[in-house]
């Protein structure tokens, strides 16, 4: 499974769908999403505070970043 992460003042932050984490089936369908996102966020962001994919099992805690 794939979920969208972002780091935001050193806490990272999950893509939620209600109070769960969002997960993807695919990279391509999680990539596709973080670069809309993206997109929308102020220029003056620091890149490392991008979404970004990650792979990671749907019931544990380690993520592996995809990018």
């Amino acid at each position: 499974m794939f979920v969208l992460y972002r780091n935001v003042n050193g806490n990272q932050w999950f893509l939620t769908s209600g109070n769960k984490r969002k997960f993807f089936s695919s990279y391509e369908e999680a990539h596709l999403l973080a670069v809309k996102l993206n997109s929308m966020l102020l220029k003056e962001v620091d890149p490392s505070d991008y979404w970004t994919v990650a792979y990671i099992e749907k019931h544990s805690s380690l993520i592996i970043p995809c990018e």
